[in-house]
């Protein structure tokens, strides 16, 4: 882990320390203050100052408080749906890759069909199904991210595939899984890898959008979607409304997306 730290590029170095850095003041923030943001009407819409670093809101929330809980609230969407999405995707991907013939066309056929359905309008399907709700956006994400996964899997699993080694495994008698899990997989992690920054920021941008229109996170939790949905007829006034949160999106955004641009060049460097 170190040596590769220390190999990886300044971008990818950096990305990752924003995150942590994030992480950290989250979990302080909602350790110093608790988790549901306190109201205080004497103070409603107080500009920027030492005392309230990023202002306050129209219900005199603090909005640096706010704004980071919003963003742990965000991560705790965005992280396990990508994660959810990398676990089934890529095995059906793999699996795909290695097997010739109707099984992996049917596999593929199937994330097509999946792909068809947007996470918003998934996302909408499942309000009306089940209501609003955070792990409602977790589930329409990862269903997003399923077959992103597993055509990203398949298309560079196949190209693994056909390499002496793996029919060299194969005549040595092993079965299609231990190929697609002890071969191909670790050879195809790092685009997986880069895939899975990519989808981060897009998820980002999802679940803020569906708070926006308000089938994401509920109150009282925060979300920085509602939160720039509650700052647009303030904006003449009290513009750090969604100053703020917007800032903090972009560093959610710009640092997946550095990941996997460090990824990228991490790969290039080290090919063989």
């Amino acid at each position: 882990m170190i040596s590769f730290f220390r190999s990886a590029p300044f971008l990818l170095r950096f990305s990752l320390f924003s995150l942590v850095l994030l992480a950290l003041l989250i979990v302080g923030n909602g350790l110093f203050y608790g988790f549901i943001p306190a109201m205080d009407l004497s103070d409603r819409l107080q500009a920027p100052s030492w005392h309230h670093l990023f202002g306050t809101d129209a219900l005199g929330r603090d909005l640096w408080y706010e704004t980071f809980m919003a963003a742990g609230c965000s991560s705790l969407v965005v992280f396990p749906a990508v994660a959810l999405g990398f676990t089934v995707g890529v095995p059906i991907g793999l699996i795909a890759a290695i097997k010739k013939g109707w099984v992996g066309e049917i596999l593929m056929q199937a994330s097509d069909i999946l792909f068809a359905f947007p996470a918003l309008i998934a996302a909408l399907l499942l309000q009306l199904l089940c209501g609003a709700g955070g792990q409602n956006v977790t589930l329409a994400i990862a269903l997003y991210a399923i077959p992103v996964f597993a055509r990203v899997a398949c298309s560079h699993g196949r190209v693994i595939a056909r390499l002496d080694f793996i029919a060299a495994a194969r005549l040595s008698g092993k079965g299609s899984l231990a190929l697609a899990f002890h071969h191909l997989l670790p050879n195809i992690m790092l685009p997986l890898l880069t895939q899975a920054s990519s989808q981060c920021a897009f998820a980002f941008i999802a679940e803020a959008a569906l708070s926006y229109i308000g089938i994401g996170i509920q109150p009282p939790l925060p979300s920085l979607g509602r939160l720039l949905l509650d700052a647009q007829n303030l904006l003449n006034i009290a513009p750090w409304l969604a100053f703020w949160p917007g800032v903090m999106l972009f560093w959610l955004i710009a640092s997946c997306q550095m990941i996997g641009e460090g990824l990228i060049r991490y790969q290039a460097d080290h090919r063989l």
